[in-house]
Order: structure tokens, then sequence, then C-alpha cells
């Protein structure tokens, strides 16, 4: 009723009356209705506008596991907005609602970890989260992969003109960086297949791609060198 009185569907678009009848949800625990609440305040729509009764309303939805509410916390945590600055905090709650699924989380997080707000800069990360979002039609994760992809291929190039016996940048890998894959087939090294990882890179001088593999935490860090045939898209 709280959603119908706010978008006017079916009823005139009354704010005051959205509040009334979000508020007597929310003051019964309802997480979908705390996290409304939340956006009222924060949009000022039927009450005056106040950053910090919006992050009080967000939290109570965030702690029942509602992730856009996790997400939207993670947000004024990271701006400042209704809270002091704080990046730890932000990533605390962006990482709660990325392991949801949540696809707008998992591209916020993943530009937090390449440039390193909160977290050790990490772009093998980066890339990790940045996928999960793209996977799921996140254009801003899109790009974010892009933009990585296009700053490393200038550093590169930047770094041949400096020692020009470096290999040239890589063309196109063969699987798309920052695609994640499990590794199959291998026989000299049968232990990792099954691992999984992220496609940080490509060699074109072995046709190879540089793979950062997962450890048992799901972080990246261990890097190896693969053939395209030993990876499978996950």
């Amino acid at each position: 009723l709280g959603i119908m009185y706010r978008d006017g569907q079916g009823l005139a678009q009354d704010y005051s009356a959205a509040m009334k009848w979000y508020r007597m949800a929310a003051d019964q625990g309802y997480a979908k209705a705390q996290y409304n609440l939340g956006g009222m305040y924060y949009q000022g729509y039927g009450v005056a506008q106040d950053y910090s009764a919006a992050v009080k309303w967000y939290r109570m939805a965030a702690d029942q596991g509602e992730a856009k509410a996790q997400c939207i916390l993670g947000l004024k945590y990271e701006n400042g907005q209704g809270v002091t600055q704080d990046y730890s905090a932000a990533i605390k709650w962006y990482r709660m609602a990325a392991n949801q699924g949540y696809a707008e989380a998992q591209c916020n997080l993943g530009v937090m970890y390449e440039n390193g707000w909160g977290v050790p800069q990490n772009t093998s990360e980066a890339l990790r989260w940045l996928h999960k979002a793209q996977v799921q039609g996140d254009e801003r994760a899109k790009q974010g992969i892009e933009f990585i992809m296009q700053a490393m291929r200038e550093t590169r190039a930047s770094q041949q003109t400096n020692n020009p016996s470096m290999p040239p940048p890589p063309s196109a890998s063969p699987v798309p960086i920052g695609t994640r894959v499990e590794l199959h087939g291998l026989k000299a090294k049968p232990q990792l297949n099954g691992q999984c990882g992220i496609v940080v890179g490509y060699l074109e001088s072995s046709g190879r791609c540089i793979v950062s593999l997962e450890d048992s935490g799901g972080e990246t860090k261990t890097e190896k060198n693969l053939k395209p045939e030993n990876l499978k898209w996950k």
C-alpha cells in the first residue's frame, strides 16, 4: 500500500500516506518497508530530508539481510552521507550484498578494489567482482572492465617505449579479460584442475592467458600462464 501511494498506482500519489504505511510495516520489522522508509528520508518524500534517519532505516533492513539496503548502506559509507566516510565499512556492506549476488554491490566492490579504497589495491579482485556483475547485465561493470584493460594496455605500451626489448601490448585475448574460468585438462599439474580464477591478461607471444587463481576464500592471488583450451568459462 505504501508503494502504491508513493508511485500513484491506483491511488492519488501521496508521500505522506506512503510514509504512514511504510512506517507501520517497518515498525513490525519488515525489511523491505524499512528499506523503502530509508529511501523516503533520503529523498525527502513526505518528510524533511534526513540522511541520518535514512541510514538508520537502511541499517535496520541491512541487518536483516536485505541486499539492496546493504548495498546502499555501503554507498553511504563510501560517500559519507548520513555517516562519517569509512571505506572499510563500505567494503563490509558491499561484500555482504555482493555475496548474495546483488550486481550493483558486486560492481561497487570491484571499483573499491581497483582504487584501493578500504582494501589493498588489487586489479585481479576488481576484475573478478566486475565480471560477476557484468554477467548479470550491469553496464557500469562492463565499462569498468574496459577501463581497466585500456589502462593496462597504456601502461604496457609506455613500458615498452622505455624498454624496447619488452614484448608489445597484448592483442585481444581469446578468452575475454575479466572472465571467470575453471581450469581443466592440465596434465603436467593435474592438481590445478577444477580450480577457478579470473583472466587478467594475455601473452600474444606464447598465446597463453594470464589467470589469477582464487584461493579457498575466493580471493585471487597466484597467477598462472595457461593455454586457452585449458580454460572453461564459468
